[in-house]
């Protein structure tokens, strides 16, 4: 109780502001969550079982991506987990999850930046959808960033960079990112899933790209 009586003193001295735009009042507010775009037909790769994207690269979600991952603005990792959540649930009763698992990054990038905002993404998400999470897949070596690569150049670039140590004991696996452009990422995570024994590896990102261009 004196926790919360705290926190609510504190919100009435620094109220809350729109990681996007500065408004006051939540991380990400209204104004900017009505203009975000139905995001761009995604066909899964033949390793996933679907992907969906809770909206368009582009606009204020895209800006939110952004300013978490490099900004560290860590407030917008629960509204934009919970967007996550909210687009899962559409597809929950056929997806059927056992587990949410967030993409990695490798240890010397998450020890620069402090944080892994899929990790954040999917622990909020997890939480409201009462999944568990686990941090099944660890990347192995570290890549250079995907930004301006093409799709063959971004496949190669991820191509062994995971591991899953020995054998999980999940059959649907939920994969988190942030953002969704060639799936590169996402392939070579469920493709090492598979072979520590995942039957279906399902995937939901913040935003995804249209098809054929490179951006984060």
């Amino acid at each position: 109780m004196a926790a919360r009586l705290a926190e609510g003193f504190l919100d009435l001295l620094f109220p809350p502001r729109c990681g996007v735009c500065g408004a006051y009042g939540s991380p990400f507010c209204s104004g900017c969550r009505a203009l975000i775009e139905p995001p761009p037909p995604v066909t899964a790769p033949a390793q996933l079982a679907g992907v969906v994207a809770a909206g368009a690269h582009g606009g204020p979600l895209r800006e939110a991506v952004l300013r978490l991952k490099f900004g560290a603005r860590l407030s917008l990792a629960e509204p934009l987990g919970t967007l996550l959540a909210e687009t899962l649930a559409a597809h929950r009763d056929d997806w059927q999850p056992d587990v949410v698992v967030p993409v990695p990054i490798h240890w010397t990038r998450q020890l620069r930046r402090g944080f892994n905002q899929s990790d954040l993404l999917a622990a909020c998400a997890a939480k409201r959808l009462a999944i568990p999470i686990a941090r099944l897949v660890v990347r192995t070596r570290p890549t250079p960033p995907q930004v301006g690569q093409s799709a063959a150049q971004r496949a190669v670039n991820v191509r062994g960079a995971f591991a899953v140590h020995g054998r999980i004991p999940y059959r649907r696996v939920l994969l988190v990112d942030d953002v969704y452009t060639t799936g590169a990422t996402l392939v070579a995570c469920a493709t090492t899933l598979r072979a520590a024994g995942a039957e279906r590896v399902n995937a939901v990102t913040v935003t995804a790209e249209p098809r054929g261009t490179v951006g984060v």
